[in-house]
Parts: C-alpha cells; structure tokens; sequence
C-alpha cells in the first residue's frame, strides 16, 4: 500500500485525521519516508534515519507491570491550551517550584529538527507525526528518573486540534458537528498510550489576550517550526479557538482535570495552578499523610482513580464496585456455631463516614459485627483497604429521602430468587432451569421491598501499600482507629505481624434528643425522623401527661399547666413528677429511640419556672447553692443513661418570638396544648429560657451537639432539617460502639 492509498484510508476515519493507535499512524509515515524534502533540515538523511530508528525503539509497547510501577512511582502533570496561552512559561515556573520534576513538551526535543519536515507535508502526514510524539515522550518519560513530569502539551492537543480543525471537505467551521454533540469515544484517551496524566490543566484565556501574546512571542522569533500554521489559523477563525477549548473539556483518560484561568500575571497563574498540584501530589506520594485522619476519604479517592464512583463518592453506572463482606448471622440456635458468613457485595456509596450497598432483604443483617475487604490498584503498588465495625439497616424513608436506588438488575435478580422461593418454601438454593425467565419477569415487575440498603460504620480501618517485591520502602501498613470526636487517629505499623486484637465491643442504642422552645418543631421533625431511622418516637412528657380538660391560659409557667399552685402545696411537684417519669422510661426503653425534650429540656423548663417563683415571692431567701442542687437530679440522670446509650442532641432553633406566634397563629392545637394569656409576652419568655446555649453542658458530657435553625416553614425546609440531622446521626455512629474489655 503506497502512503497516498493509507492517506485515503486515515480520511475514513470517525475524525479524519485523528489516529485510533500507535501503529496506525506509524505505518503512514514508514510509507511517506521517500516523500520527505530531506534537504530542508541541516542534518537531511541523518535525522531522518534517526527518527526512523526512534520509532523502531518505541515499537515495543510497555508492560503493564512497566507502566503500574512508573503510574505509582511518578506524577504526570499535563498543560493544556490554545497556542500563546502561556503553557510553556508555566511549565517553567512549576518545574522551578517542583523538586524533581522535569518540565518536557511534545513533540519532545529529540523531534525539533525533523518537525519542520512533517509540518512541510501538511495534511493527515503530519497529523500522524504528532499522534506518533504522544509515544515517543511517553517513551522518554519511562527512562527518565524524575518524579514529576510537567508536559507542555500531549495527547490532549492532539485530539483536540484534529477534532476542532479535522482533515475534511468541510469549508467552514458551521458545517462540521458541533463538539457537543460527537460521541465520547472520541475524546477517550488511546489504549496503547499507556501513561496518561495524573493532572490535566486546561489554560482557559481571552482571544485578544492570547492574539497580542502571540504576536509579542512571533516577533522575537519565538513559536511553532515556520510551516505551522495554527497561529495565523486562531488568528483569522476565533471560533476555532471554542472548539478546541471544548474538545478539550471532553477528554476523558487523565485522573484529574482542571481549569487555570491564564489571563493574569504569569505568577499568579503559577501560583493558582500550584494550589491544585500541591494538595495532588501530596496524595499521590503521600496518602497517608493527605488522608491522615479521613481514611474513607482515602478509599474514595482511589475508587475515583479507578473511575468507580463520582466526586460525591456514589457508584458509577455499571462499575464493577465489590467488595468482600464477612459477618456474623444470626441463627434460630442459641449460639453461633461455624465460620462466619463470606459474601461480595457491590458498593453503591461511600460518604464521611460509612460505606453503603445492597443486599437482599432476606438476609440483611442488622447491628451485625463485620468486616470488610477491598483491593484497588495493580501489581506492584496494589492496595488493600481492610475494616471492622457493624452493619445497620437503612430504612425505605431514609432511601427516599436521599433518593437511593438499587440498580434495576439488582431488584430483578432479587425479585426473582424471592419469588422462587416463596412458590415452595422447601425449596433449596438449587438454581431452576427457569431462572432466566423468572429474571426477565421480574424486570417487568421489580419489586423494590425485596432489597435493603446495609450501613456499614467502620470502627477500625487498616490500608496495605505494595507487597514485598515493590521496592524500598515496601510494603507499608497503616491503621487508623476511630477516636472521639471528629476523625481517626493514624499509626503506622509492621506489614506482617500477628493480627492486631480486637477489644472486647458490644453496641448500644442510640438516643436522640430533640431540644427547643415550643413551637421549634420538635413534634413535627421528631415523627418524621424516628420513621427514617427506624427509631421508637418517644413524645415530651410535660406534654402528654397534663390533663388536657384542665389547662388555662398561663399556667405552664406554674407546673401542670391547671393553676397558679398553692403556696403550701409542695414546690416543684410537677417538675419532679416529670422526672420521675421520664426516668422511669429511661429505664424501661431497650430500643433506639427520638425523644422529645428529655433531661435537657425539662431542666429548662424547671429553671424557668424556678425563676418565675423566685420573682413572685414564693421562695424568699433561696441561694446560688440552692439552684444548683434543686437541677441537679437532672444532670445525674444524663450521667446515668450515658452509661447505656450513645446520646446526640439537636437543638431546633428559631430566629425570633413572632416566629413562635406565627405557627401559633396557624396552628391551633398548638393553642390548644399551651394556652397563653400574654402571647407576645410568654413566647419572649419561652424563647429566652427553652432555646439556651447547651453547647457547655453537652460538652461536660461529651455529647455532640447539632444546632439547626429551624425558623422557615414548609415540606422542602423540613427535609433539609432531616437530612442535616441524618448526616449527624452517621457522623457520629461510631459512638454506638462501646468497649467492654478490662
């Protein structure tokens, strides 16, 4: 085949012009060899016969184990932009800011003088000479011993010129297909272009800014070789310029994109870029360190290197997601007997701090001890992430809420065994030869009810780097353990020792505490949240144990809300009888559960209207110590129940009295359940004494503590609530665990 027949071959392409492979456009320029005007360069012959002889050498295609080692041990920085956009003296201010880092460009040096030929021939010859420089650098970059590669442009020029400007009939740019509307395949980075970029900048730049920088660069004779013809082609099309621009937001293989605004100063583009490449390299070369108290941030990042999930860590459409899961389950015996159950499972999510997935409802486990095991990365710098903590159902309501959904095939697979099974219930797990028919049924009628969305909240999560064979320095194991308040702690520790025991755990309930004045909405939020996490709701007592026949207006400010008590009857009896009951249910309760009010509350109420009598003359002569000892049963019965239950408070605060009087106004069993005789006046009072600061008190118990204001009315301000408060309760689930070894 001559080089003319292989020219007419490349222009039916998708992209006429843009090369599939390596060896697509390697072939074209072995056939043109005879073609070049060898007497335009100084050297003639003998820099072409040795760039033929450099593409002989990059023939051979890197290992996959070549190319894991140089993804692992180097980071790989590409600049992108229009031509006068300042790529190349930004690669020599970060190559200057970067220890160990090689600034190199494309084509690479060793091309300089046998470009000009090339850009001589015009057309697809020379589309094929800079697809073949995207494998000679990543040729160079295999040798060099640099550990980080800052390239003044790559594969992404390539597709992106040729894209935007292709070798067609077309005369103009309104007649070829809009960047947008070209399928992704496309702009996906070649297969046998091994190495791709740990980091693309994209240099975004204003035409006129560009057009006078590269008449600035032209006339001290810098540039492109003297047959290129893009600067004068950006210079008379600025549409061109969109084109490219948007080829290049479209290219998919690097790790990482980003864009740099290159209309400022250069060191303020510098600067800006750098802000991105610290923070990237550290996680690059320094995980540990970067992630050093959010190990799931670490394992997010790498399953977003693997393109397994989004940047808000959900699964990606059809990524294969797995994870290995080893549990304890239940048995109708009196005791476990056996190994523990061994399952993968299909990760649909990993946020702050818990990993989610779906499971069929039959054999969800609920407050389960587990572990779980994930492998990322490839030989020879793999990675395991390895975990311990519990498992926890998540509700319907919650999945709605957060618009969770199993994957469709899922549901069908799991409708299908369900059905299968419900037909003869002593049938085994024995697949029927109607299996597939029953699936195929079944995605015609899913039935979501057959799938549960499981919570798995790690207590303990080690990483392992490498493996023996990877090099100095190789393997290194990290542990991270959960600790109080926000984070983990981080140790490292011996690749290979006895396993680390694990103390003695047992998992509590969880009480949630809803606190604030009346008309906060902690009746509302609390029937809604106790719903979503399948929690008991527990109502304010010193609501619902007054006699509602009784009330009159004002006397909530007094006890049970009948009367003005009687001076010789005993002080506080309603105060002290609510806490009674409420400790009473304290004892009883067995279940995780929302509470409305509780110690805290009811302490408020008490001071309340230990102030009010004060103010009346009913206890003269009453001290500071007194005060402190008449609350103090309060504060032992939050000590007490702590000693069972993981505790969280969230605070529903209101912005103003008049909000308090507005929902009162439309609302009248509020009315109802706390008459007043004053409105304005009692809502101040309520206000200023039900909606005090506990971050103190909270503190003194090292209870956390959300504060939410709660001021605006409607359905979509309730969710948001909901949802603030659920990413509380999960921030804070680890406080379910509690250590029962000596």
């Amino acid at each position: 085949m001559t080089s003319s027949q292989w020219v007419d071959a490349v222009a039916s392409f998708a992209v006429p012009g843009l090369f599939p492979s390596y060896q697509s456009a390697a072939v074209l320029l072995r056939l043109a060899r005879s073609e070049l005007q060898v007497d335009l360069i100084e050297h003639g012959e003998a820099a072409v016969g040795d760039f033929y002889a450099l593409l002989d050498r990059v023939d051979r295609a890197p290992t996959r184990f070549e190319v894991n080692k140089i993804m692992a041990q180097k980071f790989i920085i590409e600049l992108e932009g229009l031509d006068g956009s300042g790529k190349t003296t930004l690669c020599s201010k970060l190559s200057e800011a970067i220890p160990h880092s090689l600034s190199i460009k494309t084509p690479s040096v060793a091309l300089k003088e046998i470009r000009p030929l090339w850009d001589k021939m015009g057309g697809i010859l020379a589309r094929a000479f800079y697809h073949v420089s995207n494998y000679i650098l990543q040729h160079e970059i295999m040798e060099c011993e640099d550990s980080v590669i800052i390239i003044d442009r790559w594969y992404a020029s390539t597709c992106a010129y040729t894209v935007g400007y292709p070798n067609t009939d077309a005369t103009t740019l309104e007649a070829l297909t809009p960047i947008m509307e070209l399928p992704d395949e496309v702009f996906k980075w070649p297969n046998d272009l091994c190495l791709r970029p740990h980091l693309l900048l994209i240099m975004q730049i204003d035409p006129q800014v560009r057009r006078e920088r590269v008449e600035a660069r032209a006339s001290t004779g810098g540039g492109a070789s003297r047959f290129n013809p893009w600067d004068d082609r950006l210079s008379r099309i600025p549409e061109l310029g969109v084109r490219i621009l948007e080829s290049f937001s479209r290219i998919t293989g690097p790790r990482a994109v980003q864009s740099v605004d290159a209309n400022r100063s250069i060191e303020n583009v510098a600067e800006s870029a750098m802000s991105v490449i610290r923070p990237a390299l550290q996680r690059h070369f320094k995980p540990q360190a970067h992630f050093a108290s959010d190990p799931l941030g670490w394992w997010k990042f790498e399953s977003q290197q693997l393109d397994l999930c989004d940047d808000s860590g959900n699964r990606k459409h059809h990524a294969l997601w797995n994870l290995q899961v080893s549990s304890q389950v239940s048995q109708s015996t009196t005791s476990l007997t056996g190994p523990p159950v061994l399952k993968t499972v299909g990760l649909h999510r990993i946020d702050d701090s818990c990993l989610y997935y779906w499971t069929s409802r039959i054999s969800a486990s609920n407050d389960a001890w587990a572990s779980v095991l994930w492998f990322s990365g490839e030989y020879p710098l793999e990675k395991q992430f390895r975990a311990e903590g519990y498992l926890e159902r998540v509700t319907t309501e919650e999945c709605d809420l957060r618009g969770l959904e199993a994957p469709p095939s899922l549901v069908a697979h799991i409708t299908a065994c369900a059905s299968y099974i419900d037909h003869d219930e002593a049938r085994g797990p024995e697949r029927p030869d109607s299996y597939d028919d029953l699936v195929e049924k079944s995605r015609q009628t899913p039935v979501p009810a057959t799938v549960c969305l499981i919570r798995f909240v790690p207590i303990r999560i080690e990483v392992l780097k490498g493996g023996p064979s990877t090099g100095s320095g190789f393997p290194q194991r990290f542990e991270f353990v959960i600790k109080s308040g926000d984070g983990y702690d981080i140790r490292k520790i011996l690749p290979f020792s006895r396993s680390i025991p694990t103390p003695d755990l047992s998992l509590r309930q969880v009480t949630i505490v809803l606190v604030g004045t009346h008309g906060s909405g902690k009746s509302t939020i609390g029937e809604r949240l106790a719903k979503l996490l399948g929690y008991r709701n527990d109502v304010e007592l010193g609501c619902a144990l007054r006699n509602s026949d009784k009330l009159v207006a004002g006397g909530h400010m007094y006890g049970d809300g009948s009367t003005r008590p009687n001076p010789s009857s005993e002080p506080f009896a309603w105060d002290k009888h609510i806490h009674a009951e409420e400790c009473n249910r304290d004892v009883k309760c067995s279940v995780s559960r929302v509470v409305e009010t509780w110690h805290f509350g009811n302490s408020a109420w008490f001071r309340m209207r230990l102030q009010k009598a004060i103010d009346n003359g009913d206890l003269p002569g009453i001290t500071e110590e007194d005060r402190h000892r008449l609350g103090s049963w309060y504060l032992d019965a939050i000590s007490q129940h702590l000693q069972r239950t993981a505790i969280l408070i969230v605070q529903l605060a209101v912005d103003s009295p008049s909000t308090i009087l507005r929902r009162r106004g439309h609302n009248e069993s509020m009315k109802r359940r706390l008459p007043m005789e004053d409105e304005e006046k009692e809502c101040t009072e309520l206000q200023h004494y039900l909606q005090e600061d506990l971050s103190t008190l909270a503190g003194n118990f090292d209870i956390p503590l959300l504060r939410i204001d709660n001021s605006n009315d409607g359905d979509e301000e309730i969710e948001r609530v909901l949802r603030q408060i659920l990413c509380f309760t999960r921030k804070n689930s680890y406080r379910r665990v509690n250590s029962t070894s000596s």
